[in-house]
């Protein structure tokens, strides 16, 4: 059996990502840039797979998206800066409510990356999640750093160095007034139904 790693944006995937190629830790990647459709498919033929991901709060994880996609370029890398200019020539700077309410197929490609539902990206054809052998949380990182090390038999070290932090006060500050919340639920109440999180 192989280890499939279904790829979240802004649920430390780049520092899992950066954890695992530096023990050396072979896996097959899929991430939000490439199609549902080829994630369906590789369900279907990858019998020989376990699948996993990371989830996040979805309360933070917008916050962390929004804070992501407008905070100043400063000392991003070389694509990051790219990414990030070609998005406020996109849409200029917006609001976390003008995010929020933004519809999806209105928003420049890296913003949709960084905002589709969860649940809706890691979903098979069914509209179910039960093929996925472990849902790490990104509240909980080492359990799903010690998955998989048991499930490739590797010895490494769990220090995990948290690139591309976004910094934000805590999250429940940014849902204050109703508006902010029923723009959020509108976008990803199936993000707290079906991965387990609670309402604000």
């Amino acid at each position: 059996m192989k280890l499939y790693y279904i790829r979240i944006t802004k649920t430390a995937s780049t520092s899992l990502i950066y954890w695992m190629n530096s023990n050396n830790i072979e896996y097959t990647k899929h991430q939000m840039i490439e199609t549902k459709e080829k994630l369906l498919k590789d369900i279907e033929d990858k019998s020989d797979y376990k699948f996993m991901c990371v989830v996040r709060n979805p309360w933070e994880r917008a916050v962390s998206s929004w804070k992501f996609l407008y905070s100043p370029i400063g000392d991003d890398t070389t694509t990051l800066k790219s990414f990030k200019e070609d998005i406020k020539e996109y849409t200029g700077e917006i609001s976390f409510k003008e995010f929020l309410s933004k519809p999806f197929e209105e928003m420049h490609w890296m913003e949709y990356n960084h905002s589709i539902p969860q649940y809706d990206f890691i979903s098979d054809k069914n509209n179910e999640i039960d093929y996925l052998d472990h849902i790490g949380r990104f509240e909980d990182l080492e359990k799903t750093q010690k998955y998989i090390l048991n499930f490739t038999n590797t010895k490494a070290s769990l220090d995990l160095p948290m690139m591309r932090k976004t910094k934000h006060n805590s999250y429940e500050e940014y849902y204050q007034d109703n508006e902010t919340k029923e723009l959020f639920l509108k976008k990803y109440e199936i993000d707290l139904i079906k991965l387990g999180y609670p309402s604000l």
